[in-house]
């Protein structure tokens, strides 16, 4: 089903499923002859459920947390994951604003690189190069955040009342 689809999203997921049941079938091939726990395939096979439902998202959660790290591949994920946030951000933000916001979005990547870290600059020159500096916010875009802004308490107060 993943193969005969156009976007790549499910083939991530299925990937990263059986990634993750190859690590728990490993370690039940291992564990099952030494623990003879009543019990065991039945935990197996909630640990296979967790791992393939997407209201859980247990294959995700172990990939990050346990396979990743095991891989030394943590600053690639992350990278991977600044790419998507670049592609929904790109998706979501209209045409007229999309260049003001994505620059905005790597001045405070460079901001918040350089602030916490002094290796960061060399980061930060290739962001800076990669995409240039924000320009002047218009002041229509000012006001607009701003009225967004003034709404958000509005609209929490009627939901909790």
């Amino acid at each position: 089903v993943a193969l005969t689809t156009t976007t790549g999203k499910d083939d991530v997921y299925w990937l990263t499923y059986w990634s993750c049941y190859s690590l728990l079938f490993i370690a039940m091939d291992c564990l099952e002859n030494y623990i003879g726990v009543r019990g065991f395939y039945s935990l197996c096979l909630c640990a296979t459920v967790y791992l393939f439902l997407p209201m859980f998202k247990g294959a995700e959660a172990v990939f990050r947390n346990v396979l990743v790290p095991l891989s030394g591949q943590y600053e690639n994920m992350l990278l991977r994951d600044a790419q998507i946030v670049r592609q929904e951000m790109e998706r979501k933000i209209p045409a007229r604003m999309r260049a003001n916001a994505l620059s905005k979005a790597a001045s405070l990547f460079a901001t918040s690189a350089t602030s916490t870290s002094k290796d960061a600059s060399a980061s930060s020159k290739v962001t800076s190069e990669a995409i240039p500096p924000a320009s002047d916010v218009s002041s229509e875009a000012v006001s607009e955040a701003s009225q967004k802004r003034s709404r958000l308490p509005k609209l929490f107060r009627k939901k909790t009342e």
